[in-house]
């Protein structure tokens, strides 16, 4: 490349870096996050899908926007909450979170059988 290409190729770059700076951007606040009871505590039942979320979010690492969950249903040993995770490329996995009569999560079940993933 001559000499007299490369000013003007540079040029403008040059001149976009003495530019003023941009006015700055209104910081918007946060949107407002539903309290999740930590795994343990007991949820109440408006909270309980999302701690549900929260916590499966957690063991098939997505972003709690990526798990889908139902309403909770009463079973005899507390409740239960069935969903779907989306795991990208590795497809849609449904799994059921479980909560006892005192309304602490136990354990995530997958409603799958693992040995044919």
């Amino acid at each position: 490349m001559k000499r007299s290409h490369l000013i003007f190729a540079v040029a403008p770059l040059l001149a976009a870096c003495n530019s003023p700076a941009p006015p700055p951007v209104a910081a918007t606040p946060a949107p407002a996050v539903a309290a999740v009871a930590p795994a343990g505590e007991a949820a109440k039942a408006g909270n309980m899908p999302a701690q549900c979320r929260s916590e499966a979010s957690a063991m098939f690492a997505v972003k709690p926007a990526s798990i889908q969950t139902g309403a909770p249903v009463k079973t005899a040993t507390g409740a239960s909450i069935k969903g779907t995770a989306d795991l990208s490329a590795r497809g849609k996995k449904p799994f059921q979170c479980n909560f006892d009569t005192a309304g602490h999560i136990g354990p995530i079940e997958s409603l799958v059988d693992e040995g044919k993933l």
